[in-house]
């Protein structure tokens, strides 16, 4: 498989942010909550998610094809 330096530091700050939440989902879901709201507070606005549609969070190493 081909290298991906993006992917690779993807893979490296995913893996940073799950030890740092002790592999603890909702230790990890107060992390990011925490950091949307620090977001907000400096304005960044968010899209809303689409009615019906679970948001995802994956990461596909080549796009979906048409």
């Amino acid at each position: 498989m081909n290298s991906n330096e993006i992917l690779d530091e993807i893979h490296r700050v995913r893996e940073k942010i799950a030890n740092d939440a002790g592999g603890d989902s909702q230790q990890l879901l107060a992390w990011v909550r925490a950091e949307e709201a620090k977001a907000r507070a400096r304005g960044v606005k968010f899209a809303p998610s689409p009615e019906g549609v679970e948001p995802s969070a994956s990461v596909r190493k080549e796009p979906p094809k048409p």
